[in-house]
């Protein structure tokens, strides 16, 4: 809980906080132009900044999901384990791994409220086909709505599920269905078949009200959303590689979630099998939950957008589906299953879990020391006027550097600390993805002219750097320079299969490529320094 209350810098929390503490709405998620419809997405933080600016409140309200999403899962697995120490195994991984990790270490991510949402809605869901009542089809129903309108797939899935929702109260077997995943799950009595007509009604009503609902977010979203779109959604620029954003792509999809994709194919597929045989009958919840994930799953892969959190969902849709059928209908006995599950979790350990254990770290420690180097730098500048800044490693164009940093950290000095006598240089390279403002006063936006830093300059150094600042190469500067500012809260080395990698090809290889990325594999340095240049040699 102490860990999800601190705050942290995670992606577009950057950006919005300047909202935030401007008091200016946060617009994320609308933007009809690029066909982007999500309305809901930042209507927490919105609410909250009505109460308080505070980073404290908005992660202490991010600690409060994480412990609700907890306990929903820990009840909702009960439904189809009755292993306590492996559900609560499962949610701790879960919890663990990098997409959780940086969807609710951070404030900019629908996923965030969408996850528990989504849970609570299944949940719902398997209340309501064993004893339909109007409070749960309402609860149901509005579940689903704030779903579709955090992300646009989910009105996708969630068609998906009602439809097959539907589907289920048309066969002759529906029963015997419900009665077999009713009666697996704690006290919970089968449906009588005198109560089978009402019951295949009130669950043929909820169907349709899933469905209706998105149906209708697909017609706002043809009727408002479509007619104003000018492009499609997409980070690439006219310098981007897109066949390595869509290798490195995939290769995040197969370490990061290996698990979820290949159970739910297997899974599925398997499921198919067996009901065109006739060795089994579709069972309204568990196949629905699959079919829905499935489509989630495809949309993405369709849409060619690989973030590593952007699958989060999946494993809520069909997470306890997949633990009904490995461990009650015992598909875990199935070689497949096994060489999925293998192949999954070699994945998880090597890649997800060691890269959320590092971003959960990392996220914390990069917020407060970009606070820590705003406020020095403020301090200094202002006893220093005209101050030349130089970031270390870091040059122009987002091709090749992480220029977000030098771009907030600018910003954040203009508008927070009203600090803007000072210029901000590159000796780096330039990329290709620049685009420069005439009109900046600072010369890392205004020109491109590579310059070298002078005596008296600041070198600002930290681990977005495209550098190898192993400690040799920060003795090496400390004895040329005068280290003048530590931050005080350190990271971590960043560990992982990939990491390991490129750091064997670094030290024994050399190969070139893009794919392997810049030389700072390890994500070095673990803190934050400004040196004042003493010697132009180095």
């Amino acid at each position: 809980m102490v860990s999800f209350s601190r705050y942290g810098f995670n992606l577009d929390d950057i950006w919005m906080w300047l909202e935030i503490y401007e008091h200016k709405p946060v617009w994320n998620g609308y933007n009809p132009s690029m066909g982007r419809f999500f309305p809901l997405a930042s209507l927490d933080l919105n609410v909250l900044m009505q109460f308080s600016t505070s980073p404290y409140i908005f992660f202490a309200f991010n600690a409060l999901l994480a412990l609700i999403f907890a306990l929903t899962w820990f009840y909702m697995l009960s439904f189809v384990s009755q292993k306590i120490w492996l559900n609560i195994l499962l949610i701790a991984f879960f919890m663990l791994s990098m997409g959780f990790v940086i969807v609710t270490f951070g404030i900019c991510y629908p996923e965030r409220l969408l996850v528990v949402f989504l849970s609570i809605f299944i949940i719902t869901s398997m209340l309501y086909l064993r004893a339909p009542t109007l409070s749960l089809f309402m609860l149901g129903i509005l579940m689903i709505n704030l779903c579709i309108y955090l992300k646009e797939p989910m009105f996708i899935a969630a068609f998906v599920f009602g439809f097959m929702l539907f589907i289920s109260t048309l066969r002759i077997s529906f029963v015997d269905s419900i009665n077999t995943e009713s009666t697996h799950s704690p006290n919970v009595s089968p449906i009588q078949a005198d109560s089978i007509n009402s019951h295949k009604k009130a669950l043929r009503f909820y169907a349709l009200g899933i469905m209706s609902s998105a149906a209708l977010y697909a017609l706002i979203y043809a009727l408002f959303i479509l007619p104003q779109m000018t492009k499609v959604y997409n980070r690439a620029t006219p310098f981007t590689n897109t066949l390595v954003v869509k290798i490195q792509g995939w290769i995040n999809f197969i370490l990061n979630d290996g698990l979820i994709i290949a159970l739910t194919l297997a899974i599925v597929c398997y499921r198919i099998y067996l009901i065109l045989r006739g060795r089994d009958k579709i069972r309204a919840l568990f196949d629905g939950l699959l079919c829905a994930c499935l489509a989630y799953m495809l949309v993405y892969f369709a849409l060619g957008i690989f973030e590593v959190y952007y699958l989060l969902p999946c494993y809520i849709w069909s997470g306890v589906a997949i633990m009904y059928y490995l461990f009650t209908q015992g598909y875990i006995k199935r070689l497949v299953m096994k060489l999925c599950i293998a192949f999954g979790l070699l994945g998880f350990f090597s890649s997800s879990l060691p890269m959320g254990f590092y971003t959960m770290i990392n996220l914390k420690a990069m917020a407060v020391q970009f606070n820590e180097l705003l406020d020095f730098s403020a301090k200094y500048i202002a006893q220093n006027p005209h101050t030349r800044i130089y970031f270390d490693g870091t040059g122009r164009g987002r091709d090749i550097y992480p220029d977000w940093y030098v771009r907030y950290f600018i910003e954040y000095l203009n508008r927070i600390y009203n600090v803007k006598d000072f210029d901000v240089m590159s000796a780096m390279p330039n990329g290709k993805d620049i685009v420069l403002d005439s009109i900046s006063p600072y010369s890392y936006y205004n020109n491109l002219t590579i310059t070298k830093p002078q005596v008296g300059d600041l070198l600002i150094l930290n681990n977005t750097t495209s550098i190898y600042a192993d400690s040799a190469y920060i003795a090496q500067l400390a004895s040329s320079h005068s280290l003048i500012f530590t931050s005080t809260f350190s990271s971590i080395p960043y560990i992982s299969i990939r990491s390991v990698i490129k750091g064997i090809n670094f030290k024994f290889i050399g190969a070139q490529s893009a794919l392997l990325g810049n030389a700072n594999m390890f994500h070095l340095p673990l803190e934050t320094y400004v040196f004042k240049v003493q010697n132009l040699a180095l």
